[in-house]
């Protein structure tokens, strides 16, 4: 899920961009690993994903710096991959990923942002003046070479029945994570769960 920075000129071309390239680098692997036989198996993929992640911001960046309509242009960025049952989480803005698992929703990811960097220490709650705004200050993204774009990387044990849902803030900031975990409690497909929040 890329998500292009509302507000900034070809927000959607980045997005789009961003993961056209992923892409590449992920099908040109000339040895992939579809299973872990030790442990630098496992840690050559977390290395991996956090290269890709980088190349993906610097070509990025070179696209931007050879076109000046795209100047300032940048994406969020969260993707999931499993290798068997252990699920690999990289995120880079404040685009979430969760798990749905035993009837509870859990948030896997932090936000990039400066109203959660002032969140955990302490200055800022939800309710705050100015939250709102801060939460849309990302601090890390692609693309842009004045901010950090080092992913956040994680893994996870995947359990039989888990649900992973990985989405915008145009989902998570309009829906409360009890009407999130009631429509994956459902168990529908994921066609007929996103034509539920967009109310069609």
């Amino acid at each position: 899920m890329a998500h292009g920075l509302g507000g900034h000129p070809a927000g959607d071309m980045a997005s789009k961009l961003a993961i056209n390239v992923l892409l590449s680098l992920v099908l040109g692997t000339s040895d992939w690993i579809l299973r872990f036989d030790s442990q630098s198996d496992f840690e050559r993929v977390i290395e991996r994903t956090r290269q890709r992640f980088i190349e993906t911001s610097r070509v990025m960046t070179a696209e931007s710096q050879a076109n000046p309509e795209l100047r300032g242009f940048g994406t969020t960025l969260t993707m999931a991959a499993s290798v068997g049952h252990d699920l690999f989480v990289a995120h880079v803005g404040d685009t979430r990923a969760y798990v749905f698992r035993g009837g509870k929703l859990q948030q896997l990811t932090t936000d990039h942002t400066y109203a959660q960097e002032l969140f955990e220490a302490g200055v800022l709650d939800d309710k705050s003046a100015g939250a709102a705004w801060l939460k849309s200050r990302v601090t890390r993204l692609l693309g842009d070479s004045s901010k950090s774009c080092e992913p956040d990387i994680q893994t996870l044990r995947l359990e039989h029945g888990d649900t992973l849902l990985i989405c915008s803030d145009g989902l998570c900031d309009m829906v409360d994570d009890a009407s999130i975990a009631g429509v994956l409690a459902a168990g529908q497909p994921a066609e007929a769960a996103c034509a539920t929040w967009c109310g069609t």
